[in-house]
């Protein structure tokens, strides 16, 4: 099974320290303000947790936390990630039809729509 997002320790490591499952997470572009002023950083979250936005996002203890160099690089990344969490979702199996998961959808998809 291949690893959907490795963590490595360094840049210049040869086997990742973690991987991180991208089935049902979420991508919110963190607010410059929330972060100490830093810009383009994106928070990748555990979709369950829908309700927490803003500087909850970045408290969550499973959240991912990324910062990168630039406009293009983030651009780059927030694309490349919405469509791997996308599918990654896509492909999980529904476990139970008492589920109500029609809300979460539609939370999500707004985001997805905000983001561009």
């Amino acid at each position: 099974q291949t690893c959907a997002l490795p963590i490595l320790e360094n840049p210049a490591a040869r086997t990742y320290k973690q991987c991180v499952s991208l089935r049902g997470k979420l991508l919110y572009k963190v607010p410059p303000e929330i972060v100490g002023n830093e810009e383009h950083v994106l928070a990748i979250y555990d979709a369950t947790r829908i309700h927490s936005q803003g500087n909850k996002v970045v408290e969550q203890a499973n959240a991912l936390i990324l910062r990168f160099d630039s406009d293009d690089s983030e651009s780059i990344w927030h694309s490349r990630l919405q469509s791997a969490i996308y599918r990654a979702s896509a492909s999980a199996p529904i476990t139970t039809l008492s589920e109500s998961s029609s809300d979460s959808e539609d939370s999500e998809g707004d985001m997805v729509k905000q983001k561009g």
